[in-house]
């Protein structure tokens, strides 16, 4: 819909409607478990950012924001639609299909985020806001980027056999919610996208494994954000904590669910260097 939009229309261009540039920060993980937290307490390590934590969950915001622009094709919105002319007296013509201009459009949908998201951040005094979620893909990165140019991103991956694990710790008082299927499908469908799109967005793509051992560049990661980062030991040590219940035999990943992960997560998580015996 998006490529649509910008060969169809291409003078529409988010700098017109931009009075206050925003820099915002997607932090995207392909699932649970996968040290996303982490990152977004370490993104909040600075003064200056809020990154709200998986806002509204169940509202699927982003997921139904960008829907909207799926329908976006050769033929809709056809351009005779849409009204462009400032003083012009249109009762005598056709206007059952009359749309405001797309820039408006697209200005409703940064404007909503604004709103949302970037207003209650800087009445905390925050310069930045951003954004962590378990549940979005690459595609939904390419419609925040069509929104906010200069917005950054962050791609988390874990290896999907200890995802699982922890995984089915954390849940082990409460009820699951996902079969084993649904967790091995989740990974391989998010952590395919993040491979896919993260060169053209310019994104950081990060293993879980390299953030928490601290085999990943404080200051190169600080310098693509844009923001001050403190030193993140502390928080690593945050990371490592076994504050979840013991593996037991009711938590233990079995050899059935390995084989059920393994036929869904190859060729991409061997291709990422995960086995389950790591």
């Amino acid at each position: 819909g998006i490529n649509w939009i910008k060969w169809r229309f291409p003078e529409i261009t988010t700098s017109d409607i931009q009075e206050i540039t925003e820099k915002p920060i997607f932090i995207f993980s392909a699932g649970m478990r996968s040290g996303s937290t982490w990152i977004q307490r370490l993104m909040m390590s600075s003064s200056e950012t809020v990154i709200w934590g998986e806002p509204y969950a169940r509202s699927f915001i982003i997921q139904n924001m960008a829907k909207q622009i799926e329908p976006f094709s050769q033929d809709f919105p056809k351009k005779d639609f849409i009204y462009r002319q400032k003083f012009e007296d249109i009762s005598n013509q056709w206007v059952a299909n009359l749309y405001p201009d797309l820039r408006f459009f697209q200005q409703a949908h940064r404007l909503f985020f604004i709103n949302l998201f970037a207003i209650p951040a800087r009445q905390k005094g925050a310069k930045r806001w951003g954004i962590k979620e378990v549940r979005l893909t690459g595609d939904h990165a390419v419609y925040l980027q069509w929104l906010f140019p200069e917005s950054k991103f962050i791609f988390l991956i874990r290896n999907p056999y200890h995802s699982y694990q922890s995984y089915k710790i954390f849940t082990y008082l409460d009820q699951q919610q996902m079969t084993t299927e649904n967790f091995g499908y989740i990974w391989r469908n998010l952590s395919e996208s993040y491979v896919l799109y993260h060169e053209k967005l310019n994104a950081k793509l990060l293993k879980y494994e390299d953030v928490v051992k601290g085999n990943f560049e404080l200051k190169e990661l600080a310098s693509y954000l844009e923001i001050d980062l403190k030193d993140p030991n502390q928080l690593i040590k945050i990371a490592n904590k076994d504050d979840l219940p013991k593996i037991d035999q009711f938590t233990k990943i079995t050899l059935d669910e390995i084989n059920i992960l393994k036929n869904i997560v190859n060729p991409l998580a061997e291709q990422l260097g995960y086995y389950p015996e790591d």
